[in-house]
């Protein structure tokens, strides 16, 4: 197994840092400090981090047009001009106040899939939803705890999801001219239930790249067969999430957080909350992006 080491790419402090996007056209990594209802745009030429503020939880981004990103934000779906800085509400759901969209990304038809989750992660109420083009919105899962880190294999028969508190990575059969999903298999089983499986991405290999909450790592896994492959060691506990980015999708990006963080932890991991980076060997795939 191949063992990694990150280097430090933005030395901040998010609660909970969350959903990498690498945006290739602005060469900018996007990410969202979801308790702190912030989304942050990094620059690795020149270092600097630009901000927009929201007045609730922001769960997670996706790409939209040029200077747009769609913002999953509590219980709407806003777009922001990251030149203007305006916002637009394009969806509302009816969700209940205590629940909150927490992991969204756009399939290579440009549709919209978001999770929910209740604020305090009680188990079994929230739900996977998917957004079509026309602006229809379709639960596809329920009964869901913590949506998670879910991608699609390159031929894109295989829709490959987690929901954390299952503590295994599952791969549903993929309708592409549909959307829906069907025969759900567990992939990659995670037992070890003190490290949480958080964000996900996949690789040009066709392998799964893990964030461990918990778990101070970022873990590769052949979803065929579920062998571990590679680890890469994060000088941060909670590390959340993952994406390919770079020129190249040749670098991986990841995201930590500091809550749930003992004062001690946070002296012996002062770093936690920063954004890492590191040349795992392998390169990955534009973010498809949104075209609602």
């Amino acid at each position: 197994m191949k063992k990694f080491q990150v280097q430090l790419e933005a030395e901040i402090k998010t609660s909970l840092g969350e959903g990498p996007l690498w945006h290739k056209d602005e060469k900018r990594l996007y990410f969202v400090d979801i308790v702190n209802f912030k989304v942050h745009g990094y620059d690795p030429n020149t270092k600097n981090i630009a901000k927009w503020t929201f007045p609730t939880y922001v769960g997670a981004i996706a790409q939209g047009g040029e200077d747009e990103l769609y913002v999953a934000v509590q219980n709407e779906l806003v777009v922001l001009n990251t030149r203007t800085g305006s916002t637009k509400t394009i969806l509302s759901l009816d969700l209940d106040k205590e629940m909150r969209f927490n992991e969204c990304k756009c399939d290579r038809q440009g549709r919209f899939w978001m999770g929910t989750m209740h604020l305090e992660a009680k188990k079994g109420i929230g739900a996977f939803y998917r957004v079509d083009l026309d602006g229809s919105v379709t639960k596809v899962l329920a009964g869901l705890s913590v949506p998670n880190g879910f991608c699609w294999s390159q031929d894109n028969q295989f829709m490959y999801h987690i929901d954390s508190f299952d503590y295994a990575v599952k791969r549903f059969r993929y309708d592409e001219r549909s959307g829906m999903l069907t025969n759900p298999q567990v992939a990659v089983s995670l037992p070890d239930d003190s490290i949480i499986p958080d964000g996900m991405c996949m690789d040009r290999n066709g392998n799964l790249w893990v964030a461990m909450w918990g778990g101070s790592k970022v873990a590769c896994f052949n979803p065929k067969d579920g062998e571990l492959m590679a680890e890469v060691e994060v000088p941060a506990p909670h590390v959340t999430s993952c994406a390919f980015g770079g020129d190249n999708f040749d670098k991986l990006y990841i995201t930590t957080a500091r809550l749930g963080l003992t004062d001690e932890q946070l002296e012996e991991y002062p770093l936690s909350g920063s954004v890492f980076s590191c040349d795992v060997g392998v390169s990955g795939f534009e973010t498809f992006k949104c075209r609602l």
